[in-house]
């Protein structure tokens, strides 16, 4: 058995490391100089798939989604990201163990029956959302062939039954600058 990985390396995907030194991450691959991917940890990551691609291996859903949070995420609008990666903790708890290969359509509706039995059936349909996005995404990445999502439907939603009033919006004023 190898030896535990440093700690600036514990969080880094496999291959991956960071040359204090240097303050540069590299790619090491066996039998191969390392290979410099950038000084800072996002350009660190594109050009770690962009170099791993032909390598990269995806076993589980849970390294899927790492993908998508540390390639596709970082790059929408910050509020989105952060929904991202809370929705994405729901995932990887529910889905992070199987295989992309073998995740079908009755798995989704298995999932958002449950986010609905938990009082939080839009919040289910959010994170479906992103599980699609990523499955689409793992087909352009040549992990899967097909998307299974095609067609899903999706928990009802209520639209809001009032608007805010005057008043109300005044007394938010006061607190606003």
């Amino acid at each position: 058995m190898g030896r535990k990985r440093s700690a600036e390396n514990a969080n880094l995907p496999k291959g991956m490391i960071f040359n204090k030194k240097g303050n540069t991450y590299y790619l090491r691959a066996s039998g191969q100089k390392d290979i410099r991917l950038g000084k800072t940890l996002s350009e660190a990551f594109r050009n770690y798939y962009a170099y791993a691609s032909i390598n990269f291996e995806c076993q589980t859903m849970h390294d899927l989604i790492d993908r998508y949070l540390k390639e596709i995420s970082p790059n929408k609008a910050e509020s989105t990201h952060k929904s991202n990666i809370s929705a994405s903790k729901h995932l990887i708890k529910r889905f992070g163990h199987m295989n992309p290969r073998v995740l079908r359509a009755w798995h989704a509706y298995q999932y958002l029956d449950l986010r609905n039995r938990e009082e939080a059936p839009v919040r289910g349909n959010r994170e479906f959302a992103l599980l699609s996005t990523i499955m689409s995404h793992a087909v352009r990445w040549g992990v899967i062939d097909d998307t299974p999502f095609h067609g899903i439907i999706r928990n009802p939603e209520q639209p809001r039954d009032r608007l805010v009033t005057d008043d109300e919006l005044a007394v938010f004023v006061k607190y606003c600058p």
